[in-house]
Formats: structure tokens, C-alpha cells, sequence
């Protein structure tokens, strides 16, 4: 097991300690100089000055880029970054986070060296305008010809949420809430190690160099924290530095355990790579596939920032079986394969796998998208949002814009986020889950005047048959989730179909998607990242 004795742990940083005893290549001296300095001495992006600002992975959130938040405008010094404020009232939440972060980091007083433990368990709910139940009557697939579509099984139904925001952008947001907070809780807690040892009064406590510091008596105890372990180590690997941390608390009767390395780039100032995993072990209200009310969830985020305007991540997450249960590859990355089977997978993840890769400006949030997220391990197919944000081109405003698509992928154990086709009648009568090459397509554009994402086109239309048509009478559906049976009248869908742009004589969504300026990023490489 990854976490499951504390002694092991402590085993693990004597070793580690150790081993940073016998490197021959010693660590720069950290300055003390402020984010600020750090930034203005940086622009020219040609040297490590090897400040406080290489101990930490800066600049990194997993949030939705259309998540945005009611504040004033946002700018941050950190590596230089003006971050992208839309408007005088509207930022990305993305910036928020970079800001909290920063705050503990930079933080002057102990007392700032804190975080919020509730954000590690969030409730994750879709939008409004997505999969709503769809009442039915006369179905021409199969019996029973007339009953409910299940929720969150007819994708984007709407084109607009209720709060104003086009579908998929409120989709987006809602779907990532949970892996957005849980990443923002596990950045703060690791980050308020730094914090507590450079606020120590007693100066007994001092950033480790080759060495290991342990933090456990001098953390911050947010109401509801008991602390089992925080530490903070440096190595130097293969004339790299290496900081690793570990925290290892009690919370409300749940045990959270994370860890995280992270690498600087050597030769090139506020680049970095690094990657870090979490556990939550819990008792909840509904164990979904599991057997029982005990469940882990594992998370994992890898990230590489190869250039001031690219970060390239990948974030899974998933909730497995029984309490500590380990759902880690050897490099510390939540392992898809791993499903619940009660014989021969009794702790493996068996509701609600999530997967994000992404590639874009840290700055701005512009560049491609990629998140699946499947509901339970016999499903089969991922759902999933392929999508590329811009700048609307218009100089005045230089507000975001998207093209998303939404669709059905492999199953998750591919470890593949992108969509393959569309599936119309998930859990209807006569159900066929053979993909077609079609995909929902919703172009959106962010409003300034009233702060959320239009709908500017979209290709959305489908009824849930097995040939996403409309045959007519009797059958009818409810397109709008008023629970009536509103729509009769027979019509031919208008998702986007898949076209051949490579001559091969085969239209595929894939090449659509492409076509559109689409790209699934790559997994993040990180060499020497494992725990």
C-alpha cells in the first residue's frame, strides 16, 4: 500500500535523508528575495537565480477555462505573468487560485499559513442544461415504449444554463469543480509547509538543503485537523534539485495523505515539472459499485511548464474501494486499469473516474482541452469535452472564445480522453452503444457586458433513438426537461458528422474535431517525478 503505516513513512524520510547527506553536488543557497524581485531579475528567461520561488510549482491550478469569478482585476508579479482579467468585475478562477496560493507562500505571518481542509471533499453535479431525465413515450427501439431517460445520459440538452453561461462552458465547470478544489486544497496544504518554516520563530526550523525538515509540530490546525506528518525534503539528482513534501492528516474523521516532487529547470528560470497524488480515505453516504460506504479517492496531477506561456498537465482522479485503498502506478499516478473486480480488484476504483489533459498559456488560459470522465467501471465509454480556447480577435475586448465538442470515447482503461463518436440512446429501450461519427459542436464567446459565455452556434439537436432521428409520431420526447412530451414531429439531427480530410476514404469524427483547430494533448513527460 502507498499510505498505510506510519512507521513506513518515516522509514521513507530517514532514507531519503540519507541519500541527500551522500550527494557530492550541494544545492545553491536559497535568497530571500520576494516573488517580486524574482520576476524583474527573470524577464530574459536565460537564468536560475535559485530563489524561494524554485521550491514550489507557481502559476499551477486545474480549473475549467471558462470558470470565472465576480472580483476585481487580478495581476500577479510571479514569473513576471500579467494574468488575464476579463473586464473590471470578471477574472478566471484560475488566477484566484494562483493568487491564494502565492498569498501562503509570500505570507509574512504564521497566521497565514493555513488552508481549507473542506475543499478536499466537494459535491460534483452537472449543469442544468446537461443530461436532464427526458420523459419519453412511444420509443421506436424497444420496450418499454414509454418511461424516463436516466439523468446525465443525453448530453448537452440545452443549449444555455440557467445561469446564463452556453452549456458547455457551464458543463465544463461543473464537471471539474470537484477535481478543481481538491487540487487547490492539496497546492495550499503543501504550500503552507514552506509557509510554516519560513515563519518560524523559534528558528529551529530551516529550508532543507540535501537534508529533510520536518514540519509536523509547527503546521498550522485549520478546526477539524489533526496532523499526522508534514515534511519537506532536497536532494540533488542527477545535478537537478529535488523537493519533495509530504502531508499526512486526520480531517472529520477522514484520512488525507499527499504527496509531491518537484523539479526546477536547471538551466532556465520559472520553468519547471514535477508531479502530486492524493488520497482521501473516507466513509460516505453511498458507495456507488463499491461494496460498501468506504471509499479512497485517488488524484493525481503531472505537470510540465516547458516555457513561460506553455504548462502542459494531466489530472486524474477516481474513487476506489475500502478505506486507504492504493490506486497508484510506481510513478504515482492514478492507474486506470485498476478497476473494482470483488475477486481479483477488491480496492480497485469503481465510481467516477476523471481525466484531464491540457495545453496552454498559464498566463491566459488559451490553448486545447481534453476532459473524460467515466461514471462507473463497466460503462464502457468515457464522456467527454474536446475543445480549443482563442482570443475573439477582437483588439478592444480580447475576450476568450471556444469551440468545444462533446461526445463518447474509449473506455477510460485506454487512458484516452478524446471523442470517437456519439451515442444516442444510452439507457433506452433497444439501447446500442455503437458509436456513430457525429459529436455536439458549441461555439461560445464570452459576454462582456453581461459576464457569461454566449451560445453563438450550436449543433446540438438529436433525439435519443439509436439513429439520433426523429421518426415522428407516436413517438415524443421532452426536449426542454419541463417533463412533457413536447416533441412529435419527426427531424434529422444536426450534430457535427465526421468528415476525410486524409483521403483515406473514411469520415471519422476524429478528423472533424481536427479540422476545427482541435488538438488532445499529450501526457506530460516528468522524469524522475515518482515517490
Amino acid at each position: 500500500m502507498r499510505k498505510n503505516k506510519n512507521f513506513k513513512r518515516l522509514l521513507a524520510v530517514i532514507l531519503i535523508t540519507l541519500f541527500g547527506m551522500v550527494i557530492t553536488i550541494g544545492m545553491v543557497a536559497c535568497s530571500e528575495s520576494s516573488s517580486t524581485d524574482q520576476s524583474s531579475s527573470s524577464e530574459s528567461d536565460t537564468q536560475n537565480s535559485s530563489t524561494e520561488d524554485d521550491l514550489f510549482p507557481r502559476s499551477l491550478a486545474v480549473v475549467s477555462p471558462f470558470d470565472m469569478v465576480v472580483t476585481g482585476e487580478l495581476t500577479s508579479s510571479t514569473f513576471g505573468d500579467t494574468f488575464k482579467a476579463i473586464g473590471s468585475t470578471t477574472t478566471s478562477r484560475y488566477d484566484q487560485i494562483i493568487e491564494d496560493i502565492t498569498d501562503i507562500l509570500d505570507a509574512g505571518t504564521a497566521s497565514l499559513c493555513t488552508f481549507n481542509p473542506d475543499l478536499f471533499t466537494p459535491t460534483t453535479t452537472n449543469a442544468d442544461c446537461y443530461g436532464p431525465t427526458v420523459k419519453y413515450v412511444g420509443h421506436p427501439d424497444g420496450t418499454p415504449s414509454s418511461g424516463d431517460l436516466p439523468s446525465g445520459d443525453v448530453g448537452i440538452w440545452m443549449a444555455t444554463a440557467d445561469d446564463g453561461n452556453a452549456c458547455a462552458a457551464a458543463q465544463l465547470n461543473a464537471r471539474m469543480k470537484g477535481i478543481r478544489d481538491r487540487t487547490k486544497a492539496a497546492l495550499m496544504g503543501l504550500a503552507t509547509i514552506v509557509c510554516a518554516i519560513n515563519n518560524d520563530s523559534s528558528g529551529a526550523y530551516d529550508l532543507p538543503e540535501n537534508s529533510t525538515t520536518t514540519v509536523t509540530n509547527i503546521m498550522p490546525t485549520p478546526t477539524g485537523v489533526s496532523w499526522n506528518l508534514a515534511t519537506m525534503t532536497h536532494a540533488t539528482v542527477s545535478s537537478e534539485d529535488k523537493y519533495s513534501y509530504i502531508l499526512d492528516f486526520d480531517y472529520n474523521g477522514n484520512n488525507i495523505y499527499i504527496d509531491m516532487v518537484h523539479i526546477p529547470d536547471s538551466d532556465l528560470a520559472n520553468l519547471y515539472r514535477g508531479r502530486f497524488s492524493y488520497q482521501i480515505s473516507e466513509t460516505v453516504s453511498y458507495g456507488g459499485n463499491c461494496p460498501s460506504n468506504e471509499v479512497t479517492r485517488n488524484g493525481s496531477l503531472v505537470y510540465n511548464r516547458t516555457s513561460s506561456s506553455k504548462l502542459v498537465i494531466e489530472s486524474k482522479d477516481a474513487q476506489f474501494c475500502g478505506l486507504e485503498a492504493d490506486g497508484f502506478n510506481s510513478d504515482g499516478i492514478v492507474d486506470e486499469t485498476m478497476k473494482y473486480d470483488a475477486s481479483t480488484e477488491p480496492n480497485g476504483w469503481a465510481n467516477d473516474f476523471n481525466l484531464l489533459r491540457a495545453e496552454f498559456n498559464p498566463a491566459t488560459q488559451l490553448g486545447d482541452y481534453a476532459y473524460a470522465w467515466q461514471a462507473g467501471m463497466g460503462d464502457g465509454n468515457v464522456r467527454a469535452f474536446n475543445m480549443k480556447t482563442s482570443d475573439d480577435g477582437v483588439d478592444t475586448t480580447e475576450d476568450l472564445s471556444a469551440t468545444a465538442f462533446f461526445g463518447y470515447g474509449k473506455d477510460i482503461e485506454n487512458d484516452d480522453p478524446a471523442i470517437t463518436g456519439f451515442i444516442g440512446n444510452w439507457a433506452g429501450p433497444g439501447n446500442s452503444h455503437s458509436l456513430l461519427e457525429k459529436a455536439q459542436k458549441q461555439v461560445v464567446d464570452f459576454n462582456s457586458t453581461t459576464r457569461k459565455f454566449d451560445s453563438t452556434t450550436a449543433n446540438i439537436k438529436y433525439a435519443p433513438t439509436n439513429s439520433l432521428d426523429h421518426p415522428g409520431s407516436p413517438f415524443a420526447f421532452d426536449s426542454d426537461a419541463d417533463n412533457s412530451t413536447d416533441s412529435t414531429t419527426a427531424f434529422t439531427n444536426d450534430l457535427a458528422s465526421g468528415t476525410d480530410t486524409n483521403g483515406d476514404s473514411t469520415e471519422t469524427i476524429e478528423e472533424t474535431i481536427a479540422t476545427a483547430g482541435i488538438s488532445i494533448p499529450s501526457a506530460p513527460t516528468c522524469s524522475n517525478c515518482g515517490p
